[in-house]
């Protein structure tokens, strides 16, 4: 299972941010606990990791977002 996340708009909209970061998060969610249940091999490291970073940068812009408002 790859992880396919709907794109973002380079907008500065805040609606759009939050629902990108519970998307993010909501796969993120599913492989950790794919992990924790043992069912996921080792190349889901990679794409954890991946997740890992994506929802870090979109909780970032978000932070950012936030500040600037």
């Amino acid at each position: 299972m790859a992880i396919q996340l709907s794109p973002m708009m380079e907008s500065t909209d805040f609606t759009h941010s939050v629902s990108y970061q519970k998307e993010l998060i909501l796969k993120l969610q599913e492989l950790l606990k794919k992990e924790i249940e043992g069912k996921a091999h080792s190349d889901r490291i990679e794409e954890l990791s991946s997740a890992i970073e994506s929802a870090t940068e979109a909780l970032n812009n978000l932070t950012q977002y936030f500040r600037e408002s």
